[in-house]
């Protein structure tokens, strides 16, 4: 039970640290430590809202992928991404620490992971030690990637605020939400439907599905670490000891940089009058 305990707790370490390492300007550990411990708790009324809609959507022997997703949709998906989401909206989408395209990724991860690491030991206390591997390796990393795809969009969603673009950052807001589910939808509707059916092709689906959805996150984590203006189009604020890496941003990224009138500060896009074409970034 030791091992099982510590195997269920490591990934939520090991990516916590991934994601956080990866931040130029570092989030003060406060706001952290409180969306972490908001999306613990969290799990409490997200447990028992999938009790009670799990008598009305029951998520066994379907028929069919389409209806398993739609019940695992309802049930299950949509129920705990927007409890993540409501964790980190209240707890920092309007704080002044939130002014970069990287934080609402990492404010997202700290909260999804909180909820992740109390399912984690939940589903340790009343399973073998395989199933702790088995989570360790594939449901607390599915929690991250949902987290990074629920940040991306909550800081397009932030960056918009900033253009002064209330319907777009409205926009952005939602699909933080439902993009999301979509994909945590497919990720257990496949788990489910496999119970149902038992195909080595669903199987294979799945775990294709999984890596496609890992590279997807690394590809945004690295995408957004990498931006070195603020939304206001501030430099970041970096630290001496991580100097070299954005002297290496800068030499490998420089269409993030220009500085002419002709093309955007934060991303690198023509700029049409005083807003960017392609982000919607709003010069001064």
């Amino acid at each position: 039970m030791q091992h099982s305990f510590y195997i269920a707790i490591l990934p939520v370490v090991f990516l916590l640290y991934y994601i956080n390492k990866q931040d130029l300007e570092k989030e003060p550990r406060g706001i952290l430590t409180r969306v972490f411990i908001f999306g613990a708790i969290s799990t409490i009324p997200i447990c028992l809202v999938e009790l009670i809609l799990g008598k009305f959507f029951p998520t066994d022997n379907l028929p069919t992928f389409g209806g398993t997703f739609i019940s695992v949709f309802v049930t299950v998906a949509l129920i705990e991404e927007f409890g993540k989401w409501v964790v980190t909206y209240l707890n920092v989408y309007r704080r002044k620490e939130f002014n970069h395209a990287y934080d609402g990724i990492v404010y997202c991860v700290f909260a999804s992971l909180g909820f992740a690491a109390v399912e984690n030991i939940l589903y340790v206390f009343n399973s073998d030690l395989s199933t702790a591997i088995m989570r360790a390796v594939l449901a607390v990393p599915g929690h991250c990637v949902d987290a990074v795809i629920m940040g991306y969009f909550f800081s397009k969603s932030k960056q918009a605020l900033f253009g002064k673009d209330n319907r777009k950052s409205l926009f952005y807001l939602l699909l933080s939400v439902l993009i999301p589910s979509i994909v945590h939808g497919i990720y257990d509707g496949l788990i489910f439907y496999y119970i149902s059916v038992e195909s080595d092709t669903i199987v294979g689906l799945f775990y294709l599905y999984v890596a496609i959805s890992y590279v997807i996150a690394i590809v945004l984590v690295r995408k957004m670490a990498k931006i070195i203006v603020n939304f206001d189009g501030s430099p970041v604020t970096i630290p001496q000891t991580t100097k070299k890496i954005v002297n290496n941003v800068v030499t490998n990224r420089p269409q993030q940089i220009v500085t002419t009138t002709q093309a955007c500060v934060y991303c690198g896009a023509p700029v049409t009058g005083d807003v960017c074409t392609n982000c919607g970034f709003r010069k001064g």
